[in-house]
């Protein structure tokens, strides 16, 4: 059955009445010979003055075609003979939340295709951006992908539920009032607590610098192995344990307590970068020093300057110019290992890094005597470089590929890291969750574990 809705450009829709996807606030139809648009149709709770007001807005902003395959944007507002129901956006084609590529159990999606999605998620949300507008809520179940990775789309990227983004004009903001903590910036944090919510603080609320940090969120997890940036481990005398509960902030007590990735983004503790008595970071995570020094300094100016500076946070650009010059022309910064051919790695690497993780976490599954490799000696972290890089014009010409022989890592190339203060220790957890990880484990399986401080 088909039911008639009148656009507020004049155009007449006749949207099927069964529903193609389903959310809390509406649901997604078919149109009728109309193979490139979709219609949301809100729930009657959710069609009030306000929101029809925004998307008004929304729609005044004329995108070009590739922009809308980017975002799916709305592109006309729709009435029924009671007045506003929905809107028409853009016929979604890439189905696969970007958790897809998080998890990489079978190495499925390797670095080369992992970098290309970075670069895609850079240009949606800079499309945004350049409109003058906030994403606010850069979940990862708001990021889709196209896995295809045969076709000329594949793992092109595409940002939906933007009904919800956070919108500005003529003096007045849309806000969003939505977001999942694991990637909401430090500031916007800071300001909950005491039942203040995204719908109830003062303005501003999210902002272009809450979005850098997002998206710095996810690229991280994209290059390193699906691993959060603000995820933790014990370490006690090299040996990994982990535990659960909040970080304690009380030191006279004889035990560390691993901290949630949510009190390291308010805390401004960067544990890839930032060290602490008893911490380190995932067993299942590549070592921060694998990355292209260009892309290390990126991170971290994001999460460390951009803690108390915000501005300072790398912008959408400096990811693109950056990610395109350390992959190469054709991916050959990205070399392939010689003892596991579905292990890819940035060329500067003298050993493969995920080789040696999963070497360090048999270790610990054997529960052998050995242990990893110590860390570069601690230094002042003011030390580092993290002044902006130079935009590239060029990418570089090709190289012929040529894997690096398997010898120890040494990454005393790249900036010391800032030493801490102390933490303390609580309790071992069982070696099973690393025998899933070490067989592929699901993003879920792990974001569960990092929320239970497992990780």
């Amino acid at each position: 059955m088909w039911v008639q809705y009148q656009g507020l450009s004049g155009a007449v829709y006749f949207v099927e009445e069964k529903k193609i996807a389903g959310g809390g606030e509406g649901s997604i139809h078919k149109i009728q010979s109309n193979y490139k648009q979709v219609a949301k149709i809100f729930k009657a709770n959710n069609r009030n003055p306000e929101r029809e007001e925004k998307l008004r807005l929304m729609v005044s902003y004329k995108l070009t075609d590739e922009q809308y395959q980017t975002l799916t944007w709305p592109q006309d507002v729709i009435y029924d003979k009671n007045g506003f129901v929905g809107y028409i956006m853009p016929k979604l084609n890439a189905l696969d939340s970007i958790t897809s590529i998080y998890n990489n159990g079978d190495n499925q999606y390797d670095l080369r295709y992992r970098v290309i999605a970075a670069i895609n998620l850079c240009i949606a949300v800079q499309t945004v951006h350049e409109m003058g507008q906030v994403c606010g809520d850069l979940n990862p179940q708001n990021i889709c992908v196209n896995l295809d990775s045969t076709g000329s789309e594949g793992f092109h990227i595409t940002l939906v539920d933007t009904d919800s983004y956070h919108i500005s004009a003529k003096g007045k903001t849309y806000r969003c009032e939505v977001g999942l903590a694991d990637y909401i910036a430090p500031e916007l944090q800071k300001k909950f607590g005491g039942g203040r919510t995204l719908k109830s603080i003062p303005l501003p609320t999210y902002t272009k610098e809450t979005d850098l940090f997002a998206l710095a969120v996810h690229i991280f997890t994209l290059l390193m192995n699906g691993c959060h940036p603000f995820a933790c481990a014990q370490d006690i005398n090299g040996s990994y344990q982990h535990t659960m509960g909040q970080m304690n902030k009380s030191f006279d007590k004889p035990s560390v307590v691993t901290p949630q990735p949510i009190d390291n983004i308010k805390n401004g503790f960067f544990p890839f970068y930032h060290k602490k008595d008893g911490i380190t970071y995932p067993l299942y995570s590549p070592a921060f020093e694998s990355l292209p020094y260009e892309i290390y300094t990126l991170f971290v100016r994001t999460f460390t300057e951009g803690y108390h500076e915000p501005e300072k946070r790398a912008d959408t650009q400096e990811w693109i110019d950056a990610l395109i010059h350390c992959m190469g022309t054709g991916t050959s910064n990205i070399v392939s290992c010689t003892k596991n051919k579905s292990h890819y790695f940035f060329r500067h690497n003298t050993c493969c890094p995920l080789c040696a993780m999963e070497e360090r976490m048999m270790r610990y599954l054997n529960a052998s005597s050995e242990v990893p490799p110590p860390p570069p000696k601690q230094q002042n972290r003011s030390e580092v470089n993290t002044t902006p890089s130079q935009k590239h014009n060029t990418v570089p010409p090709p190289v012929s590929p040529q894997t690096p022989p398997y010898v120890p890592p040494n990454p005393s190339q790249y900036p010391p890291q800032q030493n801490g203060t102390g933490s303390q220790i609580l309790t071992v957890l069982k070696v099973i969750l690393y025998m899933l990880i070490a067989s592929g484990v699901s993003y879920v399986v792990s974001k569960l574990c990092i929320y239970f401080g497992i990780l």
